[in-house]
């Protein structure tokens, strides 16, 4: 759907965008307890300019996978969950390098029912490692925290949400058996700046029954269509610089102006209890002043595959994801509970 996600978040794989995401029941969960949980993975192997610095490098490999479990007790929330992204590189000389990014978080969310509110704070823990075949060049580990909340207006067909996470930095580098200024031929950085990310968004869904209104059936199987928009920004990063330059050996300044990225998404619920499909579209602003945005193409597919009983019925679902730009292809699969 674009990357929108604020506005729609429920659940676990909805705290990735949303730390309100574990308070958001579903419209069909009347228990006290709930739970949930996903088991993602994307790959962008077929891209040639993955993170859009204007550099064409060949098919590279990225990839990322996350995994989370949400539980619900009354009007409480709580997620926790796990991901970690890998970008191999070209290195110096012959030698390729790895960058890894990975990241835990635990989020506390709460649903206020005076006001149809849910509201959460996330706390998160991330390391950035670079790694050179076996040998670790310097790792940095950081702390930071996010806050969310979704409006969902009682028996109405529309969400409005946001979501911030606060920026941190951190110069606490834990550096391999080497010289900083001269390991592996690499001068290390001293430090590691997160921004700040803002994401604001809002949702529509069109079909017989409103949205926001709790029904007697274990699953809300009708045709339905859901329109969703989002507005992320993520703050400058003043004295940042890209990743791929620095394995090659250089320099290219990075993050120099806070990034804008308006979104749009669809899902149209075609076979109900059995198919829905999405599509979407977004801006990809580039952090790299030699280098220009990009649109982005986005479609998935989500199919219900079977059932079984755990605290009451079940569906597993499994999701196909594709982002198509310019020099970027991505390809996902999702495995969860179907809503």
């Amino acid at each position: 759907m674009g990357g929108v996600s604020v506005a729609v978040a429920e659940g676990s794989a909805g705290s990735l965008a949303n730390p309100s995401a574990s308070a958001v029941r579903p419209t069909t969960d009347r228990d006290w307890f709930a739970w949930d949980f996903h088991l993602d993975g994307a790959t962008g192997s077929l891209s040639t300019d993955y993170d859009n610095n204007g550099h064409l490098d060949g098919a590279n490999g990225n990839r990322a996978a996350t995994a989370g479990l949400a539980f619900g007790f009354g009007p409480w929330g709580v997620a926790v969950t796990a991901t970690t992204w890998v970008t191999p590189m070209d290195g110096l000389g012959t030698r390729p390098i790895e960058a890894q990014v990975t990241r835990g978080e635990l989020d506390v969310a709460r649903w206020f029912p005076k006001l149809d509110l849910a509201a959460g704070l996330g706390f998160r823990t991330g390391a950035f490692d670079i790694n050179a075949a076996d040998a670790k060049l310097f790792g940095i580990s950081t702390v930071s925290a996010s806050a969310g909340a979704t409006w969902l207006p009682s028996a109405q067909s529309y969400r409005v949400a946001g979501s911030l996470t606060v920026g941190r930095t951190n110069n606490q580098v834990t550096v391999g058996n080497c010289d900083p200024l001269n390991c592996e031929g690499y001068i290390l950085p001293d430090r590691i700046a997160v921004p700040w990310r803002l994401s604001l968004g809002a949702a529509y869904r069109l079909a017989a029954t409103g949205w926001n209104k709790k029904v007697a059936t274990t699953f809300r199987d009708e045709r339905s269509i859901l329109l969703s928009t989002e507005l992320v920004a993520t703050a400058p990063t003043p004295h940042g610089f890209g990743i791929e330059a620095f394995g090659q050996g250089g320099l290219q300044p990075s993050g120099r102006n806070v990034a804008w990225s308006p979104r749009l998404g669809a899902e149209y619920e075609i076979l109900p209890a059995r198919l829905r499909l999405r599509a979407g579209t977004y801006w990809e602003p580039s952090r790299f002043a030699d280098a220009h945005g990009r649109i982005h193409i986005t479609s998935g597919l989500e199919l219900a595959l079977f059932s079984f009983h755990a605290w009451g019925p079940r569906r597993i679902r499994l999701t196909l994801t594709s982002d198509i730009a310019r020099n970027y292809r991505n390809g996902g699969i999702s495995v969860g509970f179907w809503h």
